[in-house]
């Protein structure tokens, strides 16, 4: 899709008629979404995305309709203003978005985006401001004050400032409140009161307005796929775990026998998944994944997340006797932990690979005997942490295991220069196969 990006408008991206109705557009998204997932097509996923949320929004579809209805110089910038918005030249798809609203005497659709690609770039105010406008002359559109709610929570409410976080949870719930009294049957506006409550720390507020987002148009179907998948993410930060299973169950009962809604709804619950592994809730993560797989079993990648995290739980059940047993030395404690973090996704390369560094340093200190034996110990009696990355602490076990005599004292300091040198060939070799 990349490479015809520049040459689409949001119908062609999706495959439909003009005057296809809201059935056929959704239709055609599930129809899509496989070959354009987040993690195999980026570019693909953004624009589904926006085609799938401009056109189904009827006020939102009539505006878009009505600007590409202004001649082919307007629609084909319009249309590059959203390829290049599509794939990160933000400066340009601004400039163009600018342009069109100048020619269009501030066209709504333009300025929305324009406002979009203004927040990417860390223009917050201006995008504030220009959607704030944007509301003050069409009032009655909820995409706008979903919008803008949105910007004032993620520009805002992770701020330590307790007076600041409290204004923004308020002005945004305003605008929700209004998005909904506009139009109480979308479930939008329900969720993103929900994450207002979570981000308060209120996960029963939170998850009872999941459920009203589910309950918005009487049934529990597909439509109501994404509200059941965050009211799961909100139950994961209550105390009771016995209420994540059957959620997963209702999860799965929404999605038809369509192949490509089951791969959607697989691959849309595979970064909540990890999101979950990364805060250590690895239980909550793996209900997902199994969940997950069982909908589309020809994800690969699914089964290998699964055995991680698995490989997680282990781990995380004799973190805690690990980190205090007094038979393993420091520095593979702290080095472990390292790995122990970039599994859960919280550490990247260039931290680690620092991590590695400091961790040959102070290990140049210790007896090759205590190193040894504290390895011995944590392959014999902590294996889950071990697997974290057998590959190291094989080689590591390797180069100590005949390095000095046992009962030695003496300092690593010439086999310990060896030692490093092969360790820092082994953390190259070994940063370039994770990469």
């Amino acid at each position: 899709m990349e490479r015809e990006l520049g040459q689409l408008d949001l119908y062609s991206i999706l495959g439909v008629e003009r005057r296809a109705p809201s059935g056929a557009i959704h239709e055609a998204f599930m129809t899509e979404l496989p070959r354009h997932t987040p993690s195999k097509d980026p570019e693909g996923f953004k624009a589904l995305r926006l085609a799938y949320e401009t056109l189904m929004d009827p006020r939102v579809r009539e505006a878009y309709d009505a600007l590409m209805s202004c001649g082919e110089e307007i629609a084909g910038l319009m249309n590059s203003a959203i390829a290049a918005m599509i794939q990160g030249r933000l400066r340009l798809a601004e400039e163009s978005f600018m342009s069109v609203a100048e020619q269009t005497n501030d066209a709504a659709q333009a300025l929305m985006l324009l406002a979009a690609v203004r927040f990417d770039q860390g223009h917050f105010r201006d995008a504030i401001q220009t959607l704030t406008g944007l509301i003050d002359r069409f009032p009655r559109i909820p995409l706008y004050r979903i919008n803008l709610a949105n910007m004032l929570m993620n520009r805002y409410v992770h701020t330590d400032d307790k007076q600041v976080k409290q204004h923004v949870l308020s002005r945004a719930r305003e605008q929700y409140e209004k998005a909904i009294e506009l139009d109480d049957r979308s479930p939008i506006a329900y969720i993103e009161m929900a994450k207002t409550y979570l981000a308060e720390g209120k996960p029963e507020e939170s998850y009872s307005w999941t459920e009203r987002a589910v309950k918005v148009d009487g049934r529990e179907d597909f439509e109501d796929f994404q509200s059941l998948l965050y009211g799961y993410a909100v139950l994961v930060q209550g105390s009771d775990p016995e209420r994540l299973h059957p959620q997963v169950l209702r999860i799965e009962n929404v999605v038809p026998e369509h192949p490509g809604a089951r791969l959607f709804a697989a691959t849309a619950m595979i970064p909540t998944a990890i999101d979950l592994v990364r805060n250590r809730k690895f239980e909550a993560a793996r209900l997902l994944f199994l969940s997950a797989a069982r909908l589309a079993p020809e994800l690969k990648d699914v089964k290998a997340m699964l055995s991680d995290c698995e490989m997680g739980i282990e781990a995380d059940a004799v973190w805690e006797r690990f980190a205090h047993d007094p038979n393993v030395i420091a520095p593979i404690k702290e080095m472990a932990e390292r790995f122990f973090d970039h599994f859960m996704l919280r550490a990247g390369p260039d931290k680690l690979d620092q991590a590695c560094r400091d961790f040959m340093q102070k290990l140049s200190t210790w007896r090759t005997i205590d190193i040894n034996q504290s390895l011995r110990r944590m392959r014999k009696v902590y294996p889950a942490i071990w697997k974290m990355n057998p590959v190291f602490w094989d080689r590591l076990m390797h180069l100590s295991g005949g390095a000095a005599p046992v009962g030695a004292y003496s300092r690593v300091v010439g086999g310990g220069l060896l030692l490093v040198l092969a360790l820092v060939i082994l953390l190259s070799w070994w940063l370039s196969c994770q990469a």
